[in-house]
């Protein structure tokens, strides 16, 4: 009976029927209105490459890789001042300077610049691997650079199937909507805690561990808030055709696992700020800002410079960790990065959840 009543409580909240629901199919709607008859494919990336004059081990194995990165992007040799001639006049999407090491330069964003700086991060990775392998036995060294000029981006089937740029807006979409769940979170917090309602009031002084109550209500959350991402996925599925491939039972998983990181998230932040529920949720978007900039939704430039600086931010950003779950759904064959933030999103669950529930057992309240 008292798991019903958590779930009728959450529906109390006014809040959630627009951010956690109405939000992302109203954006969806919009999106097809405006673009959904554009149906044009991404293709080759037209990128020019810069060649230095003594080219690191790194370098010299992308350089070498470039005919198998061709399913990818159109790559042209030219000189450096020729290259940012076309970058500038955006008749090119990034240029990719080979010496030291390997250096992209981009102007603005868009999924083409997403997938080039996959394939510059994911060169960058393996050249600490070639570090790593030098330090332990130099004498392996040539037969690492042998086995990276063979390499193929893991995102290869992205341009292989052609896959229509307006899906990624719908992935993105997603994404926040699942994101919003920090609202569903201060609605599950708002049950349990005397100082957000009189409902909080008469259940704090009823004879139930805080700790159960806690629990309770933010699985009600969770279970609720995932409810409302199906409801998305099938209104983005049957009304709005976007196809999500086969991989639609992922893309449910990390619906789930990002509403509960997104629910616990709010019931963090209710347990931690002291106030009414509207000073809360002004909090909360104020948060919700901050993450979707730094997750480069508002310019690129932004996410690149913490990457460069604070590598870790970017790693533990709520709404990069959802947006980039999504999105490599759709451009990368193998799902590592997929696995990895999951896990991450997973490890964040119960980071948030373990902390807000010993905040909100413990806090005691004089005026009751």
């Amino acid at each position: 009976m008292r798991f019903k009543y958590n779930i009728k409580s959450v529906f109390r909240s006014k809040s959630f029927l627009f951010w956690n629901m109405a939000f992302p199919i109203v954006m969806g709607i919009i999106f097809h209105i405006a673009f959904g008859d554009l149906g044009f494919d991404i293709g080759l990336i037209p990128v020019a490459v810069v060649v230095g004059g003594d080219l690191s081990p790194i370098a010299y194995a992308f350089y070498s890789a470039l005919p198998s990165l061709g399913v990818v992007m159109d790559a042209t040799v030219m000189e450096q001042t020729a290259a940012t001639a076309l970058l500038h006049a955006r008749e090119i999407s990034g240029v990719f300077v080979l010496g030291d090491g390997i250096e992209l330069f981009t102007t603005g964003g868009g999924i083409a610049v997403s997938i080039l700086e996959t394939v510059a991060n994911e060169f960058m990775a393996v050249s600490g691997a070639v570090g790593n392998i030098a330090a332990v036995n130099p004498g392996a060294i040539p037969a690492a650079i042998a086995a990276i000029e063979s390499y193929t981006t893991s995102i290869t089937p992205f341009s292989q199937i052609g896959a229509n740029v307006l899906q990624n807006y719908f992935y993105v979409m997603l994404a926040l909507g699942c994101f919003m769940g920090v609202h569903m979170g201060l609605s599950s917090a708002e049950q349990i805690q005397p100082d957000m309602s009189l409902v909080g009031t008469r259940v704090s002084v009823a004879a139930v561990p805080k700790l159960k109550l806690f629990f309770e209500n933010l699985f009600a959350g969770v279970l609720m808030q995932f409810l409302m991402s199906i409801v998305t996925v099938a209104f983005y599925t049957f009304v709005l055709n976007v196809n999500f491939g086969p991989r639609l039972g992922l893309v449910l998983l990390a619906c789930f696992v990002a509403s509960a990181m997104s629910v616990a998230l709010g019931m963090l932040i209710a347990s931690i700020v002291k106030g009414k529920i509207t000073i809360k949720r002004t909090l909360v978007m104020a948060f919700t800002n901050v993450f979707m900039i730094a997750a480069g939704m508002m310019s690129i430039a932004i996410r690149n410079t913490i990457r460069d600086f604070a590598p870790i931010l970017d790693r533990i950003n709520p709404v990069a960790l959802i947006s980039d779950t999504f999105v490599t759904l759709a451009i990368r064959e193998n799902l590592e990065l997929y696995i990895q933030n999951m896990i991450i999103m997973g490890v964040l669950v119960l980071v948030f959840a373990v902390i807000s529930g010993v905040i909100m057992a413990r806090r005691t309240y004089e005026n009751i």
